[in-house]
């Protein structure tokens, strides 16, 4: 009885020294979203819709339960442009100055854009969304 008791005190400081991240998996196999952290890590596919002036990120991600959810979001509202330099910003809307020149599909994160620079020129730019949005119980948010 005592080496049970031991044992089980023994696994159960094994497992406390585990970062939760590393172990967090939901009863039905699919991945936790991490609320603070990028969407790429809990969203299984992605892509969207781009051109000049839209940046509409489009994924498919995990919820709380394992479940999987289709959602978009308007990345207008979680970049800002401050003088040819990007940024992740509430109601950024770096759209206004900045111009999309590449889309974001399942493995890149990256979104290039060509942006105002505050002296009347255009500067090449880009910006890590995985730094901006994250994935809340199944939807896309800025962050």
């Amino acid at each position: 009885m005592k080496l049970n008791i031991l044992a089980l005190v023994g696994i159960a400081t094994f497992v406390s020294a585990i970062p939760a991240e590393d172990i967090a998996l939901n009863i039905t196999g699919g991945p936790v979203p991490d609320h603070g952290g990028g969407f790429s890590g809990t969203c299984s596919s992605w892509g969207g819709s781009y051109s000049q002036h839209v940046a509409e990120l489009q994924a498919t991600c995990y919820d709380d339960h394992g479940a999987q959810d289709t959602t978009s979001l308007d990345l207008n509202n979680c970049i800002e442009n401050h003088n040819g330099n990007l940024g992740c910003a509430w109601n950024g809307h770096f759209l206004g100055s900045c111009n999309v020149e590449n889309s974001l599909g399942t493995g890149n994160t990256v979104l290039s854009v060509s942006c105002a620079d505050g002296r009347g020129g255009m500067v090449s730019r880009s910006i890590d969304v995985n730094d901006c949005v994250s994935n809340s119980n199944g939807g896309l948010s800025c962050h």
